[in-house]
């Protein structure tokens, strides 16, 4: 019987494959692929050929070519969803996968890719039904169980994402990407030195791993030891030059340590960060970041990050429009009214409207650079936002007569930032300073589930809720008051951008805006700051703003 002679063409292709020749492999594939067209195989070989040499154009046709001959080859299906990733086309993978699955259905490589590509699109329930599937259908698939407890670690279920990464190295106990995962769910969790331990088994295995420098020296810097901390990440960035993650954390470790002129250089690097990139603004205008002259030219100045984030930076609006001949500020809709009173020079519009014509534009949180801000020059003074009149008498009128100094509280910011857990309090933390006799206003807009019984329980407790419908009636109630205890979070820095007498309870590592060891801000010159002495130790800072309480003597500000 005579052999085909193109079975004998893949044979020679697959032998080069093996021998890690890819060009001649592809040489082989295409001269099978021309004797053949209407061979599925021949097209799909060709494909991983294209593949292993980076031709990802040229793979992805070779393999849409073998699932149009034949619609059943799941394996196919599989690779066209690898390359549409590699490309980035993360609904094309997850379709490719799809196909794929509906032919072998338990397949767990099929599984595990799907659900990568849904962690690629944020999809953290879905991609964590996939993983599971794919564990359920062969438990010793160590590459499901670390990506699970990625996703895990994403869904703020910390502990099992601990459990998942130390179910995978008890499988495989030399997986460096497992350890390097574990690290991060790890400082997650405050278990800092456990953190640190788990990034060096990483960089024992894989020396030189970018990322796992990186957690290391996220970890080291929770632990205090700034110096190591600085180390690990230049060392990420001399393994990965421009590495964006250990140039984020190098700026936020500048910043934290008051090296201004440092800090907001590497601040820039958010923008390429896997996180912040998705957010990034592109206009045809060009990035002005202060080099340029703005004489007679219109800027547009449009918000990022969170809330509390654009009302510190706000403050830039102003020696901003004594630069520019006229500057666009877009703002979200519930700071738009505050902004617009706040800063008449500037034409303030809301994010997605329409908007004039502009010459150039910044991120609002590149405002610093542009400036070369330093501790010394920060601008805005005590007092920068005003809400307008009409919200003023408004919250005068809903106020009952002052018989009491009034109090405002707010305990919990947004449940979506990564650090949230930490910042944020439970309600129930607060409950001995409404044993005073004063006037407590509660200034959450958005109340924690957890704490929504607690609550309505408190007769000693205004909770305004839905009457707050933007910045400016929550600064107006604000201005009512005689103090704002606030953690880290938007009422905090509104009280403060207000001149408000603001107390903040600080987590035992705060946020780099607030910088070591002091009490004061130089953001917020009418702010006092109380730091946790310990991980988690609300108790006592609440106990020390009780005494600081009773203590108090009571003037108006406002």
């Amino acid at each position: 019987m005579t052999a085909d002679p193109v079975d004998a063409i893949n044979m020679q292709g697959a032998l080069a494959l093996q021998r890690g020749d890819a060009e001649g492999a592809r040489s082989h594939f295409e001269r099978a692929v021309r004797m053949a067209p209407s061979s599925p195989d021949s097209h799909n070989n060709l494909g991983v050929a294209l593949q292993q040499l980076h031709r990802w154009d040229e793979a992805l046709a070779a393999f849409s070519r073998a699932v149009a001959i034949d619609p059943s080859f799941s394996d196919a299906w599989f690779n066209r969803g690898v390359i549409a990733g590699a490309l980035g086309r993360w609904d094309e993978a997850l379709a490719s996968y799809g196909r794929a699955l509906q032919i072998q259905p338990r397949n767990p490589r099929y599984l595990n890719n799907a659900g990568n590509a849904l962690q690629k699109m944020r999809r953290w329930n879905d991609a964590l039904g996939a993983y599971q599937a794919a564990i359920a259908a062969r438990p010793d698939y160590v590459e499901a169980l670390v990506n699970r407890g990625v996703v895990l670690r994403e869904l703020r279920r910390r502990e099992e994402a601990v459990a998942s990464f130390d179910a995978a190295l008890a499988l495989r106990p030399d997986h460096a990407e497992a350890w390097n995962n574990r690290a991060v769910a790890l400082r997650e969790l405050n278990r800092w030195e456990e953190s640190a331990a788990s990034a060096r088994r990483a960089l024992g295995l894989k020396p030189g791993y970018p990322e796992a420098l990186n957690n290391l020296g996220f970890a080291l810097h929770d632990l205090g030891r700034f110096e190591e901390s600085r180390a690990a990440y230049e060392q990420a960035l001399a393994a990965r030059p421009g590495y964006p993650e250990a140039q984020w954390n190098l700026a936020l470790l500048h910043l934290l340590l008051g090296d201004y002129r440092r800090g907001w250089e590497l601040f820039e690097a958010r923008w390429k960060t896997e996180d912040i990139a998705p957010f990034e603004r592109r206009f045809a205008q060009p990035l002005w970041l202060g080099r340029e002259s703005l004489e007679g030219r219109t800027i547009l100045v449009h918000a990022e990050q969170g809330l509390g984030d654009m009302i510190q930076f706000s403050r830039f609006l102003e020696p901003l429009a004594r630069r520019a001949g006229h500057v666009i500020f877009e703002a979200p809709r519930v700071l738009a009214p505050l902004m617009a009173a706040s800063f008449p020079p500037v034409e303030v519009v809301e994010v997605h409207t329409n908007r004039s014509p502009f010459d150039c534009h910044t991120p609002l949180a590149s405002l610093p650079l542009a400036f070369a801000t330093t501790l010394e020059t920060i601008p805005g003074g005590s007092a920068y936002l005003h809400p307008g009149e009409e919200a003023r008498r408004k919250w005068r009128g809903k106020l009952r007569p002052r018989t009491r100094p009034r109090i405002g509280l707010a305990w919990a910011g947004n449940p979506a930032q990564r650090n949230d857990h930490n910042r944020s309090m439970p309600f129930e933390r607060l409950l001995p300073l409404l044993e005073l006799d004063l006037e407590f206003h509660s200034l959450q807009k958005a109340v924690p589930e957890r704490d929504r019984a607690a609550l309505a329980q408190r007769g000693d407790l205004v909770a305004w809720g839905d009457e707050l419908a933007d910045f400016s009636d929550t600064a107006a109630l604000v201005l009512e008051l005689d103090l704002v205890i606030s953690v880290d979070t938007s009422a905090a820095h509104l009280s403060g951008a207000l001149g408000q007498r603001t107390w903040i309870p600080l987590a035992w590592r705060a946020d780099y805006r607030y910088l070591l060891d002091r009490d004061d801000s130089p953001w917020y010159p009418t702010a006092r700051l109380f730091r946790q002495p310990r991980p988690g130790a609300w108790d006592e800072v609440v106990a020390r703003i009780k005494a600081e309480l009773l203590a108090a003597k009571w003037e108006p500000s406002h």
